[in-house]
Parts: structure tokens; C-alpha cells; sequence
């Protein structure tokens, strides 16, 4: 069985006037946002996300269900930097990149509206 981790830091949102609250990296026209997730620890030394929460405007906590991981490798994130594992993955029915960093902080690459 595998070990079960809920990890990945807090919650990232901008604040207003184009500054960032702290778990926010902006860089250009996107931003890394830290999300909390839920993942498995396998017995070979992969970690499996299994599930994303994330935080929308109005501070409620979304989980999304990760349908189906398509590829882990390492790479960097081109869109708002970051290196690290990254999971293309099937959530919801739409393909979406999910980068896990060496210091285990997960994070997706969102556009900036500051």
C-alpha cells in the first residue's frame, strides 16, 4: 500500500496593485501558484499526485481529482519559471502540467492579471 502525503505549501493569491502574497512567483505573463495536493508514495520512490485543492476568488477550497498521469519528467516550467518534476496530467478531462519542486512544493504556472 502507499504512503499517502498531503503537502505542498499554502495557498497563493495576488494582492491588489500587482503585488504578491507570499507563495506566488511572477514571472512575464504568468505566475507559479503553490497548491496544497494530495499524492502517493510508492514502494519504487515515485510520487503519484492524486488530488489538487485549490483556492478560488472567494477563499473556498476546490478539490480537483487527477484522472490520469501522462508523463513525469524533469523540466523546467518555460511559462513562469521553476525547475523540477513535471506531471502532465488528465484532470477533469483537460491536459494540464503540474510541476513538483526539489524542495516539495508543488505548484501549476497561471496567468497574471496584476
Amino acid at each position: 500500500m502507499a504512503q499517502r502525503f498531503y503537502g505542498g505549501g499554502g495557498f497563493a493569491r495576488t494582492g491588489t496593485g500587482g503585488t504578491l502574497c507570499a507563495g506566488s512567483v511572477k514571472m512575464g505573463q504568468y505566475e507559479r501558484r503553490y497548491l496544497q495536493v494530495e499524492a502517493d508514495f510508492l514502494p519504487d520512490g515515485k510520487v503519484i499526485p492524486k488530488v489538487l485543492y485549490w483556492e478560488n476568488e472567494d477563499g473556498r477550497v476546490l478539490p480537483f481529482s487527477i484522472d490520469r498521469i501522462l508523463d513525469i519528467e524533469r523540466a523546467a516550467c518555460l511559462k513562469a519559471g521553476g525547475f523540477g518534476l513535471r506531471y502532465r496530467c488528465l484532470i477533469h478531462g483537460k491536459r494540464r502540467e503540474l510541476f513538483l519542486q526539489e524542495d516539495n512544493r508543488w505548484f501549476v504556472a497561471v496567468k497574471s492579471y496584476s
